[in-house]
Parts: structure tokens; C-alpha cells; sequence
């Protein structure tokens, strides 16, 4: 008997799409990882608000370190 997992190979939990979604800032995903994080936030209810939150922290802090370089 297969698990869930390999006979969906592009299913990532919500915990895996954070991670995901943090290793991104970091670095490019791979296509299987980005495609797999797609579907995910195109299902979940729950991770593109996660995903919205990273953008507005990644700008705030973009923005008070352009400040604090003046």
C-alpha cells in the first residue's frame, strides 16, 4: 500500500508550505517545490494569509532599513 504522500507527489502540508514559503526568501525553489506551493495556497484557506504576512513583514523592514540609511 502507497502513502498519501507518494501517490501525491506535489501535496505539502501547511507546515511544508511555511517552510516553503520561508526557504524562498532565502533562496529559488525548485519547480517541484514551487508548483507544489502553488497548488497548496490555491486549496489552503489558511497559508496565503501566512504568505500575505511575510510580504507585509518583508516591506516593513525593507522600508525602516531604507530609513535608517538616510
Amino acid at each position: 500500500m502507497t502513502s498519501f504522500k507518494s501517490a501525491i507527489p506535489l501535496h505539502r502540508t501547511c507546515q511544508e508550505a511555511a517552510h516553503l514559503m520561508l526557504a524562498r526568501e532565502d533562496r529559488p525553489l525548485n519547480w517541484r517545490d514551487k508548483t507544489a506551493l502553488r497548488i497548496h495556497l490555491w486549496i489552503c484557506a489558511n497559508c496565503p494569509r501566512f504568505e500575505r504576512q511575510l510580504y507585509v513583514m518583508r516591506h516593513a523592514l525593507s522600508d525602516w532599513r531604507n530609513e535608517i540609511a538616510k
